[in-house]
């Protein structure tokens, strides 16, 4: 049961991320607030709303990190436990492809954004397209990849398809 070591600084590191994400957002060339220019484009009552997330999202962000900070949680620890429990999750997925096992592949997949959409029929495909790869048919691979839209960040990222 190492993954459930691992659920309370991943979730943390996710909110840490999803409250990074939200500021990128809203950064333009380094401000923090958001730009006159942009809430014009909303409603009075949506600019309020948006500077109100705004102030929430940075309370919740500096309330997380004192929670974290008394725990003795650093944010490398985090960011490691983070990128541990994403390769065991990768390796997880591509051992369950290399073995053509499904039931592996649900499980492993479990809970993750495409978990309810891959079907035993597009696992079969993706378990094809992975053997081609493997044996240089990249663009065979690609093909059924194109076919199966999971491009992207699915199986291997913007490099493709990973042969471990």
């Amino acid at each position: 049961m190492k993954n459930k070591k691992l659920i309370v600084p991943v979730l943390a590191l996710a909110l840490l991320v999803s409250a990074g994400v939200t500021s990128v957002a809203l950064a333009n060339n380094g401000m923090r607030e958001m730009p006159e220019a942009v809430l014009a484009t909303f409603t009075s009552s949506e600019q309020a709303a948006i500077q109100e997330a705004e102030a929430i999202r940075i309370e919740a962000h500096t309330r997380a990190q004192a929670v974290l900070s008394a725990a003795g949680v650093t944010e490398e620890e985090l960011h490691n436990a983070f990128k541990g429990a994403m390769k065991e999750h990768r390796a997880e997925v591509a051992s369950a492809i290399e073995a053509n096992d499904y039931n592996a592949f649900v499980a492993a997949t479990a809970g993750g954004p495409r978990a309810e959409t891959i079907t035993q029929e597009a696992f079969a495909k993706i378990v094809e397209a992975h053997k081609l790869f493997k044996s240089g048919d990249k663009e065979g691979a690609m093909e059924i990849r194109k076919e199966l839209n999971v491009g992207g960040k699915f199986l291997g990222g913007e490099r493709g398809f990973r042969s471990n």
